[in-house]
């Protein structure tokens, strides 16, 4: 049979993952000979052998490639025959082109296998890692992806680490944190006078299982752990956190503890074990933990180890009581097979990541810090995701996710740059069809988040070899990212909030036509009062805004920029005085008085979030619920999420709404609910219908412009769709409309999805 050569260029996430080796097993498996190299950002093969065992070698790359490889292009072409004697992996070639990195990635199973073999050098090692899993994008500094490039630089492999490293058909072929006990980061517990170099794990443990808390320095920066089950030492973690109210994150020891506290469908269990390894929000089978880890919801967001550090953690949490010279008089340390596992930062702050800082920040959070002499050079979040309709959903993307690139349809000369929202900021940068996406940053309000902000752009541009030549960013006057852009004295696009909003859920469904709802809390609008209950129709270079609530004031604020906005306020312009809620609570709420004059510290907004804090405050008053202050909330959305909470799923009733001239009248919809009130009619069965009237109106809208346009699609974004039983009772009645929904399923609906939007908005106006 007559050998042929074949030149394939493989492109995507094929560096950093084991792909070469393992074009390496396949060549010798199919008598191939020739070579394979990295050549820039992808793999670049020359192949020769008789046709059925080329054929063969591409079958066995494509359908069995390394499981973290991401194949977005496969290449071929016919090249001359050059009489190769062997199949060889060659040198890298540095050059042009699109660029990939790996994500950061859980331990895998061949790992876990060696750090739980005692005969294994790296047994117990809190560093084990291999092509398949362990610290990528948190590491690197430039590129290319080689170890002198990132912060395992400054460990010299020791010659075991070597010749794996060096060895085509070792798992450890090439991966750059390479290391072991001998040669690789060590691990120091510190208190607050001494640092121990001698079995740190276990005097962390002896601090966790004795009631204290420690700070955790993981992958991408340092996380607060202590005892879930112990009412007294989270509630402390919460003061010193001034963290008082928002649901905390668990880690648990393994899939049987999530499914002893949480129910867990199968593909929560998939996620849960994924590479990726993020939060899940799960439902509650009961209070197993302190009351205070997640109060007035029925969800908790768990996650499983993903680093041996994790680990470690949990094989030493002693399973059975016992003595610590730590221990108090009234505590006696228990065996602990789950652990708080928050964000290590102040409220709102962004998580730490640099050990100065670390110890700077949280020194009076934690009585005790777990640490590692491997420098993070990205700071990167948990990811946080939850499944609808039995598919992801995601609400935070960082670790395990970030680096995301985006393979768009278009294709523009010069790149963008995408600032992104204020508040849960991410940015996106844009090279050629490629969209890169940003970590999760957080909000810019802060001034750390807004340096590292900056460091990220940089960082970014720097690594993907990306340098805009135009800048997209928020209408609003007022955020510090948009006058930052304006700064640059490059050509500045501003693209309306909601309408990012819309153009990232059309475009990551690839929609060319779409009817467009976007719910959130606030957005400067293209008539300069406050938006966020929008509808939208057409393509993405040219949305309408067709619809949207009546515009209804919030009284008492004089800024519209925040979203922690109390919910009382929202409520205050639907009100008079001499109605029966008003006199009801008056006493109680003095604030009702004072803010009766509703022209003074008031905008006017459509916004669909901040309807819903209306309608909170109103059942909170009316179940005289203290858990939750309308006035000062200690977090974002918490009167709603409590109000999705409490709506009984059994309940198809809703209020009569009114549609005029495409504006939809929420005050009607308040009085209803008032006067359910007045009958004592059950907040769970209020809630439920309030729900249900807001999803029936959105669908009868979205039916009425259908039959204008023709249109069928429906794209829903904002953050109000975090709302999962408005979520699936929307789709459910569109369903009924013969219209077809369609979520953010790659990114996140809130305005973490905002930048994506945008980046694709300045592709179509810059190309148009």
């Amino acid at each position: 049979m007559n050998r042929i050569n074949k030149k394939i260029r493989i492109s995507g996430i094929v560096q950093s993952v084991g792909f070469r080796p393992k074009v390496y097993s396949y060549a010798i498996k199919n008598n191939i000979v020739g070579y394979v190299k990295n050549m820039g950002s992808s793999v670049y093969i020359e192949a020769e052998g008789n046709d059925s065992n080329i054929q063969s070698f591409l079958n066995d790359i494509i359908i069995n490639s390394p499981k973290n490889a991401q194949i977005t292009n496969i290449e071929t072409e016919d090249g001359e025959i050059c009489g190769f004697s062997s199949f060889t992996i060659e040198e890298s070639v540095r050059e042009r082109g699109d660029i990939f990195i790996s994500p950061d990635i859980a331990m895998c199973d061949n790992c876990k296998k060696e750090f739980l073999d005692k005969e294994n050098k790296r047994f117990e090692y809190a560093f084990i890692n291999c092509t398949d899993c362990g610290p990528r994008f948190s590491i690197i500094n430039n590129i290319p992806y080689d170890r002198k490039n990132t912060t395992m630089k400054e460990f010299q492999m020791c010659k075991n680490c070597e010749k794996e490293y060096f060895d085509p058909t070792f798992r450890r072929y090439h991966a750059e944190p390479t290391c072991c006990p001998v040669c690789g980061p060590s691990l120091f517990f510190k208190d607050k006078e001494n640092v121990y170099t001698e079995n740190p794990i276990k005097l962390c443990c002896d601090y966790l299982e004795c009631g204290k808390i420690v700070a955790v320095k993981g992958i991408g920066g340092y996380h607060i752990a202590c005892n879930p089950y112990d009412d007294r030492v989270v509630l402390t973690l919460r003061e010193r956190k001034h963290r008082y109210k928002k649901p905390l994150a668990l880690m648990v020891a393994d899939i049987d503890v999530a499914k002893k506290v949480a129910f867990v469908s199968q593909e929560e269990e998939t996620l849960l074990l994924s590479k990726e390894a993020p939060i899940v929000l799960l439902d509650k089978k009961d209070d197993t933990f302190s009351n205070q880890i997640a109060p007035n919801t029925k969800k908790i967001g768990i996650m499983l180890p993903y680093a041996p550090i994790h680990y470690l953690l949990f094989k030493y949490l002693n399973p059975i009581p016992k003595k610590s010279s730590y221990a108090s008089t009234f505590w006696e340390p228990l065996g602990i097979d789950a652990l708080v596992m928050t964000s290590g930062n102040l409220s709102e702050e962004p998580i730490a990541y640099e050990d100065e800082d670390a110890e700077l920040r949280l020194n009076n959070i934690c009585d005790g810090f777990l640490y590692h002499n491997r420098n993070i050079e990205n700071r990167i979040d948990d990811s946080v995701v939850c499944c609808e309709s039995n598919k992801i959903y995601p609400i935070r993307k960082a670790r395990g996710y970030i680096p995301f690139v985006f393979n768009y349809n278009n294709e523009l000369k010069e790149s963008i740059l995408a600032t992104g929202s204020l508040l849960k900021n991410t940015f996106t940068l844009t090279k050629g069809d490629m969209f890169y996406i940003s970590s999760h940053i957080g909000d810019l309000e802060e001034g750390v988040a807004f340096d590292y902000y900056l460091r990220q752009i940089d960082l970014y541009k720097k690594i993907f070899k990306i340098n805009p030549k135009f800048v997209v960013c928020d209408s609003h006057p007022d955020y510090i990212n948009s006058k930052w852009a304006k700064s640059l004295g490059l050509p500045v696009l501003e693209c309306q909030h909601h309408k990012a909003h819309a153009i990232s859920s059309m475009a990551q469904n690839r929609l060319k036509n779409s009817i467009c709802v976007t719910y959130d809390g606030t957005g400067y609008g293209d008539d300069g009062n406050i938006w966020g209950g929008e509808f939208f129709v057409g393509p993405i270079n040219d949305l309408k805004r067709v619809a949207h609530l009546k515009p209804f004031r919030i009284s008492g604020v004089n800024t519209f920029i925040s979203e922690k906005i109390s919910p009382l306020k929202c409520l205050v312009s639907f009100l008079d005085e001499g109605d029966f809620i008003w006199e009801k609570y008056k006493d109680k709420y003095n604030l009702l008085k004072a803010l009766s004059n509703k022209n003074i510290n008031t905008f006017t907004t459509t916004s669909m979030g901040r309807f819903f804090d209306a309608v909170s405050a109103l059942i909170l008053m009316y179940l005289n619920n203290s858990d939750i202050d309308i006035i000062n909330p200690s977090y974002e959305g918490e009167a709603p999420i409590f109000l999705e909470q409490i709506a009984d799923r059994n309940v198809s009733d809703l209020y009569d709404f009114n549609i005029l001239n495409n504006e939809i009248d929420e005050g009607i919809i308040i009085n209803q609910i008032i006067e359910d009130i007045n009958r004592n009619v059950k907040a769970s069965l209020i809630s439920a219908k309030f729900h249900n009237t807001v999803s029936e109106f959105t669908a009868c809208m979205c039916h009425k412009l259908s039959k204008d346009t023709g249109i069928k699609n429906v794209s829903l974004s904002g953050g109000v769709f975090q709302n999962l039983y408005l979520v699936n009772k929307l789709c459910e009645d569109l369903s009924q409309y013969e219209l077809k929904p369609y979520l953010c399923r790659i990114f996140p609906t809130n305005d973490a999805g905002i930048s994506f939007g945008q980046a694709v908005y300045g592709m179509d106006m810059i190309d148009n």
